[in-house]
């Protein structure tokens, strides 16, 4: 058994492989010189390519198969009764645009029009890295025009190519997968090689890129991604929260969801219940809880039963509110006296509006009285949170998540008063009401940061 040299050998099936594509690029010619648009026998293709292209009918019928069935080839081949046609369906030259384009033919998908980029033929050697766009696949619509098609091969000319081809040049493939166009061969497919991807989820959507995978990618996992870290109520990669999303600094907090009668439930765990003086619910779907409570800013209020107990010299008080009429005076919540001026003994703290429409957070000892101005205009029919936060240094004042304003803190330990937290009404004088609805209220027993103040309010659902 005579053998061979490995080198000798793959360098004889090189020069057969160019000779063999020369030969392809030359019957590939033949169908686009004049018999476009028409089918042939193959048998009489072979024959006739025989003659003049001076080789055996063998070398001839392997040439036309170097033409058939690759992306990058406009013939095509149609068996009809065990025989079998060739030909170019429809052929178009888009000179401008560096591209071509034929009528592709497939048993179960029919007749489908397909661009392909003449500047990857020419440029690259495998077939994967040629785009081209067919009616059907990918995001090309099945009744695309070759306009659209051509739209989507020619965007990516920006980023992978400088110039445009010389000549546009259709290729002709060999059976090992390469292809021979132009000057140099090519190849099946049209998918890029990805090898692993690793894909991070976000909060959109992310396209998968087209391709060949190698199987190593994943999508990345995180260890957290558990039910104890999740807030009650929402879903997240199919992993439900059962997290009630209350700080532990909240002393109380109503989320007005009972939708009727007086009494508001303390959604921590202290009991801190609230009682409402001839307040009315509306359905509200923006509402954390579905509803607000409603008040005619006459003799309607609220209060948390109990609360005269209620004392922290450091603490954070927020309510949300959505006003019918914006008025000097309003008492959105308090505990003490709304006016009370300077040593007064009947003030702890009140969030109010002042003569002149602001919004201030006031707080009160035996002698002193500090009480910041926020910056905001307020607008009836419009839903805020407001926000009062005293620590040991500072006061502030603030609305929607942000403290607007913050002044050094005078005041001593506040006064001791036996008044309750009262809401819309004047936390002792009855002639102050507000009108409006209130969609939630919250305690905290110490002054949350300004992180925590923009959680409050991002997980608003009208935020």
């Amino acid at each position: 058994m005579d053998s061979k040299n490995p080198d000798e050998l793959i360098e004889q099936v090189k020069e057969e492989q160019q000779t063999r594509g020369e030969l392809a690029i030359d019957a590939l010619q033949w169908f686009l010189d004049d018999n476009v648009g028409e089918f042939f026998p193959r048998d009489g293709v072979v024959k006739e390519l025989s003659q003049e292209l001076g080789v055996s009918t063998s070398r001839a019928n392997v040439a036309i198969s170097d033409t058939v069935g690759d992306i990058v080839d406009p013939v095509q081949q149609i068996t009809k009764h065990n025989e079998k046609y060739v030909g170019v369906i429809e052929y178009q030259v888009f000179s401008d645009e560096g591209a071509y384009g034929y009528v592709d033919f497939d048993d179960r998908k029919g007749k489908r029009k397909r661009v392909v980029c003449a500047r990857c033929v020419e440029k690259y050697k495998y077939d994967e890295n040629v785009t081209h766009a067919t009616q059907g696949e990918g995001s090309s619509d099945k009744n695309a025009t070759w306009q659209q098609l051509l739209n989507k091969v020619t965007g990516h000319y920006a980023d992978d190519h400088i110039k445009p081809p010389s000549d546009i040049e259709p290729g002709a493939s060999l059976v090992s997968g390469t292809t021979i166009g132009g000057n140099t061969a090519y190849h099946t497919g049209n998918l890029a090689d990805r090898g692993a991807v690793t894909i991070t989820p976000s909060t959109t959507n992310q396209t998968i890129p087209e391709g060949f995978h190698n199987g190593n990618g994943f999508v990345e996992g995180d260890a957290d991604l558990i039910s104890d870290n999740i807030r009650d109520g929402v879903t997240i990669f199919g992993v439900t929260g059962n997290i009630d999303g209350i700080p532990d600094s909240a002393l109380l907090q109503y989320l007005m969801d009972e939708g009727s009668g007086t009494t508001l439930s303390d959604n921590t765990e202290n009991g801190n219940s609230g009682t409402l003086y001839g307040a009315g619910w509306q359905s509200d779907t923006d509402a954390v809880g579905g509803y607000q409570t409603t008040y005619d800013g006459t003799e309607d209020y609220g209060e948390v039963d109990g609360s005269e107990s209620i004392y922290h010299n450091e603490f954070t008080v927020i309510i949300t509110l959505e006003w019918d009429t914006v008025n000097p005076n309003d008492p959105p919540i308090s505990k003490g006296q709304t006016a009370a001026a300077e040593g007064s003994t009947d003030a702890q703290w009140n969030l109010f509006m002042d003569s002149s429409e602001n919004l201030r957070f006031g707080v009160f000892d035996d002698s002193e009285r500090d009480d910041p101005p926020a910056s905001e205009t307020f607008s009836a029919g419009t839903k805020y949170q407001l926000i009062g936060r005293l620590s040991t240094d500072n006061v502030g004042v603030g609305v929607d998540g942000s403290i607007q304003n913050e002044v050094s803190r005078t005041v001593g330990d506040l006064n001791d008063t036996s008044y309750p937290i009262t809401w819309m009404r004047d936390a002792e004088r009855n002639d102050f009401y507000a009108d409006g609805a209130v969609g939630t209220i919250e305690y905290h027993d110490k002054p949350l940061t300004d992180v925590e103040l923009q959680d409050r309010y991002d997980a608003l659902p009208w935020s």
